[in-house]
């Protein structure tokens, strides 16, 4: 057997934002890391692409959580990173049958904005956000104990709703961002949305990286370059060697062999222990649950560069379009047909960072909406013209005449989104968010020693946030052996 080529003390196989988080953790305390990202850049999600000088982001459509006490803003402390990322607040509106609303910043803002819109509210109202932002603390906390969690941990979010609140106008519009979890209040975990909307929505209001996730991911490989992490880009790791039962390294597709004492997967869970590490080396039991694991489901992309004065129309950075006549649940299940589009996000950094576009009236704009894998009986070559054509005369519903002024026009489908990421299926955020399954996600140390895992596949779960804190809990796991 060849011998390797070289050595490190840690090996990171991909560069999503947990792979990131978790080369430059351990980097700061010295360790001699290697990162291996098989694309032509890093970030996994968390990456950006640029075309006729409009910049556009993969998947970043918001952080949370960025000033002082937040999460973010303590993670970013941790790696150093504070004064590298500037953060400005954005804003979001919620288009619905009524006409738009733009969404408070936070709880206290909510509670008065919302409370004489429906009145005898109130109180539930508070104790519902009050609620939320307990299951948040706590969660963050885990693995300690939880009265909070342990309450709710089999509720769904609908059931959350319905115990401190009566008026279903209010809860749907505190619901108007289900597409962030990809499944509706009724089958979505209560305890998930509530981290989801503290993280984006309740607890600090939105936040927008200056530069777009250009500069974050900038950020990080300067800080990892300085600390003299190997970079590799354009690499497919193939095998996660494992000896008597022990990640020692890895093997490329180049026929490259890294030994390591510690391997830390950011890469899909099926795809790290099915592919790279092999069922042989897994017990029965652990395989069987990996496979029956319901993934969520992916998204439908279409990325615009117009020509076009959209501050006349006072649209903020993020917009929900849910002026559809449908439920949420009709949506969803329309969705699973193949129907897709009721329900639609656009987001337009350009609205905040002009610099993300190559001038005036010119503006880099995403329009983002659920989608299966598989569409049954059609065909994603065959249709995804038809569909974003779709989605795009839905947000013309918000942006009169859109089609009129597109300069560049890109489309991802679930199979462009899994051949560049590599997530399994495309799925947006790993695993379903159901109630059965919201600490079912893997821990951050896997069942072969010395092998670690990050990112949305594993805990504590989906968003930039989360998949953060994940490379932060394997680098202390690391650190600590």
């Amino acid at each position: 057997m060849k011998k390797y080529d070289r050595e490190c003390e840690v090996v990171v196989v991909g560069s999503g934002m947990g792979g990131m988080t978790c080369a430059l953790a351990l980097a700061r305390k010295g360790k001699k890391v290697e990162i291996i990202e098989q694309g032509s850049k890093f970030g996994g999600y968390l990456s950006y692409f640029k075309r006729d000088n409009f910049l556009f982001e993969a998947y970043l459509h918001v952080f949370g959580d960025c000033e002082k006490g937040g999460l973010m803003y303590d993670l970013l402390g941790e790696l150093g990173l504070r004064d590298k990322i500037k953060f400005s607040r954005i804003d979001y509106t919620l288009f619905t049958p009524k006409g738009p609303v733009i969404f408070p910043r936070n709880s206290d803002e909510i509670i008065k904005a919302l409370s004489p819109l429906f009145p005898g509210e109130d109180q539930g109202l508070k104790n519902l956000l009050n609620t939320m932002k307990t299951i948040y603390n706590d969660f963050l906390k885990l693995p300690s104990p939880s009265p909070v969690l342990e309450r709710y941990k089999d509720k769904t979010c609908k059931e959350l709703l319905d115990e401190f609140l009566k008026n279903e106008e209010l809860k749907n519009l505190l619901m108007g961002a289900w597409l962030y979890i990809l499944m509706p209040p009724s089958k979505t975990s209560a305890i998930m949305i509530s981290v989801l909307m503290m993280i984006y929505l309740l607890s600090q209001g939105g936040f927008f990286p200056q530069g777009g996730s250009k500069a974050v991911v900038e950020a990080f490989s300067k800080e990892l370059e300085k600390d003299q992490t190997r970079m590799t880009l354009k690499t497919k790791v193939t095998k996660i060697i494992v000896e008597n039962g022990r990640a020692v390294g890895v093997e490329t597709e180049k026929g490259e062999r890294i030994r390591a004492d510690f391997v830390v997967s950011n890469a899909a869970a099926r795809q790290t222990f099915l592919d790279l590490v092999g069922e042989k080396e897994l017990a029965i039991d652990f395989v069987t649950d990996l496979k029956q694991k319901e993934l969520s489901l992916s998204s439908f992309v279409v990325f615009l560069g117009v020509e076009m004065d959209l501050e006349k129309l006072n649209l903020t950075h993020q917009i929900f379009v849910n002026t559809s006549t449908k439920t949420f649940d009709e949506a969803y299940e329309n969705v699973l047909k193949g129907e897709i589009g009721d329900y639609i996000t656009i987001t337009i950094p350009t609205i905040g960072d002009p610099g993300l576009a190559p001038g005036k009236n010119k503006h880099s704009l995403t329009i983002w909406t659920i989608a299966p894998y598989h569409l049954e009986g059609k065909d994603w070559k065959v249709e995804r013209e038809k569909i974003a054509d779709k989605i795009i005369r839905k947000a013309e519903e918000v942006i009169p005449d859109l089609s009129k002024h597109i300069l560049v026009k890109n489309i991802a489908t679930p199979l462009t989104l899994e051949k560049f990421t590599l997530n399994t299926e495309g799925a947006t955020v790993g695993w379903i968010q159901t109630r059965e399954t919201v600490f079912g996600r893997p821990q951050q140390k896997s069942p072969i020693e010395n092998l670690y895992l990050t990112g949305h596949w594993t805990m504590p779960g989906e968003g930039h946030m989360l998949t953060a804190k994940s490379g932060i809990d394997a680098a202390k796991l690391i650190l600590s052996r």
